[in-house]
């Protein structure tokens, strides 16, 4: 099964609308919207599909390779979705209002938080091409470290795990993809690898990492290729991904290498007053009323003239061989 949450605030942002007065909204970009007037692009809004296998960073054993792939995924938000002061960086808190029981309720979400990053050079990030532009790249800021480790939200990280955006090296809506540089090597983080030629396989198993609607990091291990696997520059995954998810690298795990960026996905979900629940659809078929059926990933090949092929990605890949 799948399933879905929104926020309501987030929505009227994207559409001009009162939280209260939104009761429906269809065709949602998987970043956090920015208001009207400055939005790169809109696609569909993500869900999450399977039993909901997103998993906390810190379930995994430190010397787990998949945290040496979470390391190097990171936040991008405007600079009022960080505070920093005396060498020490606070991001705000915003709450989801997810009913109880429901995954993750309770959970401080990042406030103004957009979009999922990750490293693919030494200075160098890919996103989603619709949550970053050279228009609003001096507005953005790149975060590590907002994670849950031994039950608790860390919510404060030093200063030098936050960046600034400096340059986009290119944005495109079709294929759906961007890549921009930030103010100084990333310290500490190795590139991730990236798939340079050939195709994943047709029910390849997939995991994703990234903010779902703004949450501490989250690792979801459950996902596998869906549907058709001909386009040249996209596939479709099942993967259990929400608004803030794009961007999100989508990895084959077998090899740990990048083989997409999260971009869209279903935009159905279901609210109740006073607060929001999940909504469910087939985990084989998809969601039947909507065109694809599930997630659509952008192949990271569409993205690799421009990434350096640098020998610091091998580490990370070579580890979950």
């Amino acid at each position: 099964m799948k399933t879905i949450f929104v926020s309501p605030a987030r929505l009227a942002v994207a559409h001009g609308l009162r939280a209260s007065a939104v009761v429906t909204v269809l065709g949602l970009c998987a970043c956090r919207p920015e208001a009207p007037e400055q939005t790169v692009a809109s696609t569909q809004g993500e869900v999450v599909y399977g039993n909901d296998d997103r998993t906390e960073y810190g379930s995994f054993a430190s010397t787990d390779p998949v945290r040496r792939l979470a390391d190097s995924t990171a936040l991008l938000t405007e600079p009022a979705g960080i505070s920093c002061s005396g060498g020490t960086c606070t991001i705000p808190p915003e709450d989801l209002n997810l009913c109880p029981g429901q995954k993750f309720a309770g959970q401080p979400a990042a406030l103004h938080m957009h979009c999922t990053v990750f490293l693919v050079g030494p200075d160098l990030f890919a996103t989603a091409g619709h949550c970053i532009d050279s228009t609003l790249c001096s507005s953005r800021k790149v975060v590590f470290g907002f994670r849950v480790v031994n039950g608790s939200v860390i919510s404060q990280v030093p200063d030098s795990n936050v960046y600034s955006c400096t340059s986009v090296v290119q944005s495109s809506s079709d294929p759906d993809f961007a890549l921009f540089k930030v103010d100084r090597p990333v310290a500490g983080l190795r590139p991730l690898w990236v798939r340079y030629s050939g195709t994943i396989g047709n029910t390849q198993a997939l995991t994703l990492i990234g903010h779902p609607d703004g949450l501490p990091l989250k690792i979801d291990r459950g996902g596998t290729v869906k549907g058709i696997n001909t386009l040249p520059t996209k596939f479709f995954a099942n993967t259990d991904s929400f608004v803030g998810n794009s961007g999100s690298p989508i990895f084959n795990s077998q090899t740990g290498v990048v083989e997409g960026i999260l971009v869209a996905g279903n935009s159905d979900y279901s609210q109740t007053q006073p607060c929001l629940i999940v909504h469910t659809c087939s985990d084989t078929s998809g969601c039947p009323d909507d065109d694809p059926s599930f997630e659509t990933v952008t192949r990271i090949m569409a993205a690799t003239p421009k990434i350096p092929f640098h020998p610091a990605g091998i580490y990370v890949a070579a580890a979950l061989l």
